[in-house]
């Protein structure tokens, strides 16, 4: 049997890069008192609304409790506010505040400009094949479905 080297493993080079991606984006969203998790849970709520912990925590793919520090800073920062859900009252459910809101379009660009950073690294036929083999892996993992996260 063969030895495995770390450099030929992809599991190990596709964490290597994710983590260099998510603690890179923290960094460029520190300025917005952010991180990369903070920022799927504005974009969680925009994309559906109000929502439960459990369901940000299942469309993002972090735990739980990153799910309740972010929350908990953004509600500090007044960037969501955090109401008892009426049908479980040991429920909350979260919902953008306007300066959220208001937030989303300047941070949009930064992640455009971030991604494309990132990828232009790769000639542009293989940007697409990146992007469209993540996507049919994430699919084939069972967490992932049409661009939206699922609970496992």
């Amino acid at each position: 049997m063969s030895v495995l080297n770390l450099e030929d493993s992809f599991g190990f080079l596709l964490n290597r890069l994710a983590r260099a991606v998510e603690i890179s984006f923290d960094g460029a969203l520190a300025r917005h008192g952010l991180t990369a998790s903070g920022w799927g849970v504005l974009k969680t709520l925009e994309r559906a609304g109000p929502s439960s912990l459990k369901d940000i925590t299942a469309a993002l793919g972090i735990d739980a409790s990153n799910t309740g520090r972010q929350v908990d800073r953004m509600q500090a920062a007044g960037l969501v506010v955090v109401k008892k859900d009426i049908n479980d009252g040991r429920a909350r459910r979260v919902e953008l505040a306007e300066p959220g809101r208001a937030l989303i379009p300047d941070l949009e660009r930064l992640a455009r400009d971030y991604n494309a950073r990132w990828l232009a690294v790769l000639p542009d036929e293989n940007r697409a094949i990146l992007l469209e083999s993540l996507t049919t892996m994430l699919e084939s993992s069972g967490t992932w479905h049409s661009g939206k996260a699922t609970s496992s």
